[in-house]
């Protein structure tokens, strides 16, 4: 869907590139990426209650949006199953802003446009290869080059569940008071952290998974992935025991050193 809105030249959903899943089962989970959440754009759906047949109509405030949840998560349907999403409807901005606060994703848009600065023969040292200085490099990115950029970070960081079974990002960012956040960063001024409108701090899951050792390391048949520790990954037929047993270790871990705690993203059935 991202890409097509692209092609037609609706930007807006260009950071959510390259996540898999559905269209219908985005609005459940509030599915996000590189500081875009799929309810910011989201103006209505549809649904059917598999009970009585009706169909429903709900509102963005109807939705009640938060960080990786929803009301369908809220009021259990999304494991009884008795409200199925069939339509959505979304609101795309007229007058689009880049949205690119999360470091990995301009540093690559950066990497790119230097790449191309020194191909250029007719580029000058101090500009950009479309004439824009450098410096705005990033706010002069468009949507197709955004989500291009997106789509190589997913690329390089994620494996393919066909290949490496795992479920994305398996622990939610947590959000933190201010406070404990500022006390974090006097000790660890390179933590990521990103504020939020309610004055609380999110910060970045994978970053403390790393820090407390757990990138790359094993237990048993599942393990934090090399190349992006908040994504945990089933090496060869491991159980669902298997799965918990080592995101409790991970939990424990950053408890510990952070006293932060993590908190899973996937629905356990």
């Amino acid at each position: 869907m991202v890409l097509w809105t692209l092609a037609q030249g609706w930007p807006g959903l260009e950071n959510l590139a390259l996540i898999p899943g559905t269209v219908g089962a985005a609005p459940i989970q509030n599915i996000g990426a590189y500081g875009l959440e799929v309810g910011a754009r989201l103006h209505a759906l549809e649904a059917i209650d598999m009970q009585t047949g009706r169909m429903l109509r709900l509102a963005h405030a109807d939705c009640r949006f938060a960080y990786r949840d929803s009301v369908f998560k809220q009021e259990g349907w999304h494991l009884d199953g008795q409200r199925v999403i069939t339509r959505v409807t979304f609101r795309l901005p007229k007058a689009w802003q880049p949205l690119l606060g999360y470091r990995d994703l301009a540093a690559e848009l950066e990497e790119r446009r230097s790449s191309d600065a020194n191909d250029s023969p007719n580029t000058r040292p101090d500009s950009h290869p479309d004439g824009h200085p450098q410096g705005q490099a990033d706010s002069q990115a468009t949507p197709r080059q955004i989500a291009a950029a997106v789509i190589r970070v997913r690329s390089r960081k994620l494996p393919d569940p066909a290949t490496l079974p795992n479920a994305g990002s398996f622990f939610h960012n947590p959000v933190v008071s201010a406070s404990l956040a500022e006390h974090l960063a006097i000790a660890h001024p390179d933590l990521p952290r990103y504020p939020q409108p309610d004055g609380r701090v999110k910060l970045a899951a994978g970053w403390l998974i790393e820090r407390s050792g757990w990138k790359g390391r094993d237990l048993g048949r599942v393990g934090m992935y090399e190349k992006q520790a908040l994504v945990l990954v089933n090496r060869g037929a491991a159980r669902g025991a298997e799965v918990l047993a080592l995101a409790h270790a991970v939990q424990a871990d950053v408890r510990e050193r952070f006293a932060v705690e993590l908190l899973p993203e996937p629905v356990f059935l």
